[in-house]
């Protein structure tokens, strides 16, 4: 009996510490693992040893297998699956980063407005943003690209848009939690207008979950462009992404498989990260509570 009551003690102490110990560890790898990432992006043009766009039409050179000369291989063409993989790197993850920039910017901002202001205000905008949500993502995206158009521009308008719901019911639920606190009742009572009690009062109280969700949406942005680039809706060839660099190589699957394993792992990775990087942030802000 005592020594059961000494295991229980122990882990009821030890719990918190160790939660601290899994979120110490997880921030600083995910978000150096995002960073890498982002920095390998950034520099494709002088990491990569081949250029991403030369085609070689030789049988000798196509669909090679990794080697030391091709260290993911060589497509259908002849073009490095290495050096297109990091170009494709820049492609998506700038594309995505973009992408939600923009969703986090006019959604959170249509969120907090509303919220704050309330009313018809309140109404017309999540009336707005219930349109959007009544259709299924994909089929929003790809209709939106049918409208404006395929390739980087359609692609990031799109991602965009169809994300803006989730950051706009966000804030708007993190606003009307805030509003009626204190501190916001004494913005009021001294005679601050409605902007500066927003931007002083409320934002900062806003953002964290904000930051988080932009985390999380990076890797659904990296999603929907892969699948828009996969059905041939996204980014067009010769330009690499991971979408339609796995959409190339489905064909040659049983033959060159290291075409389709290196984009896809590169997509699983890239969206895993941000994922863990989201959830990390989320525990931390979840026991700082509100600034």
């Amino acid at each position: 009996m005592a020594s059961s009551t000494h295991e229980f003690a122990t882990d009821k102490i030890g719990w918190p510490r160790g939660r601290w110990l899994r979120w110490r560890h997880r921030v600083p790898a995910s978000f150096g693992v995002a960073a890498v990432l982002v920095l390998v992006a950034i520099g494709a043009a002088w990491l990569a040893p081949y250029n991403p766009y030369q085609e070689h039409v030789t049988l000798r050179d196509a669909l090679q297998p990794p080697s030391l000369h091709h260290w993911l291989g060589t497509d259908q063409l002849g073009r490095d699956v290495f050096s297109r993989i990091l170009f494709g790197g820049r492609v998506s993850l700038g594309l995505g980063i973009f992408a939600v920039s923009i969703a986090a910017s006019l959604g959170s901002a249509s969120g907090l407005f509303g919220g704050y202001r309330g009313g018809w205000w309140d109404h017309a905008l999540m009336r707005v943003v219930d349109a959007l949500q009544a259709f299924p993502t994909l089929i929003l995206a790809i209709g939106i690209t049918a409208v404006i158009g395929t390739g980087v521009v359609g692609v990031t308008v799109a991602i965009g848009v169809v994300t803006i719901p989730i950051f706009a019911r966000l804030a708007r639920a993190r606003v009307l939690q805030v509003r009626t606190l204190d501190y916001v009742e004494a913005a009021h009572a001294v005679g601050a207008s409605g902007v500066r009690t927003m931007a002083r009062c409320i934002l900062p109280n806003v953002a964290g979950p904000l930051i988080v969700q932009a985390s999380v949406s990076l890797s659904f942005a990296i999603l929907i462009e892969a699948g828009l680039s996969f059905l041939g809706l996204g980014v067009q060839p010769p330009t690499p992404s991971w979408g339609n660099m796995i959409n190339e190589g489905k064909e040659f699957l049983e033959q060159a498989p290291w075409l389709v394993f290196a984009p896809g792992g590169m997509i699983f990775v890239t969206v895993m990260t941000f994922n863990f990087l989201g959830d990390a942030m989320r525990d931390r802000l979840d026991r700082a509570g509100p600034a």
